[in-house]
């Protein structure tokens, strides 16, 4: 493998007539735990290598809090998972219940819908399945264990996935309304007879609620990796709290709360006491969320 370098994640059975692609179940029965360390790397690097649109990060703190090392591990892992979304939705069957979609598991017949509870069979799609189909699930007991593992990682991921994307979408829709702000701001400027610079304070607002959620999302991912209990838990807590001062920050500088401020009999000492409102606003959320980047930099949670 030290002689293949980044080719050996193109290694192809040898046989003649044959040529599968190796995969990571069978790499990691053959494989030592340095061989398994180095594949790795060089699958990593393959990816960002052999992209056109990607390169490695050249300077620090990107990911902030966590270390690129894991974003890369991150970025590769959501990218695998995308590449079979279309797999995954041919191997799903609706639940007679609910109408959910649910995949099958590994050589299991019944099958759990993850919404209702509903239990049924994967071949007949009836809750009591008939004779004929038992045949199919001879190893059904020795695959049990394997399943719910597998299972609970996929939930797992999903969980932190749907959250790391859901911070990512607001980060993304926090700098589109910035934007549509500062149009705002200048026709406000205009009718109010107020300096344009006397809005900064509002960007400086929406700036900071683009980093936090730029923060709260890489610390999912991190929360993703921890596997002490009780320093999740722990995380949870500071990642709830954190995702509540953000909010408190985003309905402030809403646009409900700027046309209160500024459409409705405008005053100057009304103005001041949002500014000064806001601002303190934004200090108590700057601090926690620096307060939780260190602490997940340090690792001290406890």
């Amino acid at each position: 493998m030290d002689d293949e370098g980044l080719g050996c994640i193109d290694l192809r059975c040898p046989e003649k007539f044959c040529g599968a692609a190796l995969d990571q179940d069978m790499l990691d029965s053959l494989l030592s735990e340095e061989g398994r360390e180095k594949y790795w790397e060089y699958l990593v690097r393959s990816y960002v290598e052999r992209s056109k649109i990607r390169k490695w990060c050249s300077g620090a703190g990107c990911h902030r809090p966590l270390d690129c090392d894991t974003a890369r591990k991150w970025i590769v892992e959501s990218d695998s998972d995308a590449k079979h979304v279309k797999a995954v939705i041919v191997q799903c069957k609706l639940c007679p219940e609910c109408k959910r979609p649910n995949q099958k598991k590994r050589r299991s017949i019944q099958v759990k819908c993850r919404k209702c509870g509903h239990e049924f069979c994967w071949l007949c799609l009836q809750a009591s399945c008939p004779i004929s189909c038992a045949r199919f699930a001879v190893d059904y007991r020795d695959w049990r264990v394997q399943d719910e593992e597998s299972e609970k990682h996929e939930n797992k991921y999903t969980l932190y996935s749907e959250r790391w994307d859901a911070n990512r979408r607001s980060k993304i829709g926090s700098l589109r309304r910035m934007k549509e702000e500062g149009r705002y701001f200048k026709r406000l400027s205009q009718e109010l007879g107020l300096p344009l610079t006397d809005f900064n304070f509002i960007t400086q607002a929406w700036l900071q609620i683009v980093e936090c959620r730029r923060v709260l999302e890489w610390s999912y991912v991190y929360g993703f990796y921890v596997g002490d209990e009780a320093k999740k838990f722990s995380l949870e807590y500071m990642l709830e709290v954190g995702e509540s001062r953000v909010k408190v920050l985003e309905l402030c500088v809403g646009r409900e709360s700027l046309d209160s401020i500024f459409r409705n009999e405008f005053s100057q000492f009304k103005f001041s006491g949002f500014r000064g409102k806001l601002l303190g606003l934004c200090h108590v959320t700057a601090n926690y969320l620096e307060e939780l980047v260190r602490t997940l930099k340090d690792g001290c949670l406890v």
